[in-house]
C-alpha cells in the first residue's frame, strides 16, 4: 500500500508548518493558501474528509499576501513567508489546528495568486496515517505515617511506605478494561 510520510496518534492536535516563498523574479503582492485533508481510498486521494461534527476538513488563508491587513503585504524574490517556516494560520489568523480521528489521510497544501506564475510548485500532498493508542501512566508518591501523601523527597534509612498509581489514557474513550 506505500508508506506514509509520518504516523499521528489520534487525537493529539495538529498544525500544519511549510516553507512558503516566492520563487519568481519580481515582488509577489498578492497570494493565498488552503490546506485541506482528503480521505485515503486505496492509496488514492478520496473525498474531503470530515471531523465528528461532518464539517469539511479545509482551511483557507486568503490574507497571506495582500496589500490591506493581511499576514504579509509583500514577498520579494527568493524571500519566504515569516522569514522561513511559518505556521499556517487561517483568514482570521487563527493557527490551523486538526485533532485527528485513526485513519489514512492525504494533506494538501496549495497556493494561490492572482499573478500568474508557475503552476507546477503551487500544491503539495502527502499521505499520513493516525493510528489509535494506549498510554499508561505510571505514578509514585510517598505516604506518611498516617498514609497521606507527601510532597518532594524522603531522605532516611527507616522503611517508608509508597502508593503507586495506575491509569490508562489514550485515544479511545471507552476501553473496555
Amino acid at each position: 500500500q506505500g508508506g506514509v510520510t509520518n504516523e499521528l496518534l489520534a487525537g493529539e492536535p495538529i498544525n500544519f508548518k511549510a516553507y512558503l516563498r516566492n520563487s519568481g523574479d519580481a515582488d509577489l503582492t498578492n497570494m493565498q493558501y488552503q490546506v485541506t485533508l482528503y480521505d485515503d481510498d486505496g492509496g488514492e486521494r478520496g473525498d474531503v474528509a470530515e471531523d465528528l461534527n461532518g464539517n469539511e476538513l479545509t482551511w483557507n488563508n486568503d490574507k497571506a499576501v495582500c496589500s490591506n491587513s493581511c499576514q504579509n503585504s509583500v514577498l520579494t524574490p527568493g524571500e519566504f513567508i515569516d522569514g522561513g517556516e511559518t505556521t499556517l494560520l487561517t483568514t482570521a489568523g487563527n493557527v490551523i489546528e486538526w485533532i485527528p480521528l485513526a485513519g489514512q489521510y492525504f494533506v494538501e497544501v496549495k497556493v494561490t495568486s492572482n499573478v500568474l506564475g508557475d503552476p507546477g510548485n503551487d500544491e503539495i500532498s502527502f499521505r499520513v496515517s493516525v493510528k489509535d493508542y494506549y498510554d499508561v501512566q505510571v505514578g509514585i508518591t510517598w505516604l506518611d505515617a498516617d498514609g497521606n501523601d507527601v510532597s518532594g523527597a524522603i531522605e532516611g534509612t527507616n522503611p517508608t511506605d509508597f502508593k503507586v498509581s495506575l491509569s490508562l489514557e489514550g485515544s479511545i474513550q471507552s476501553y473496555g478494561v
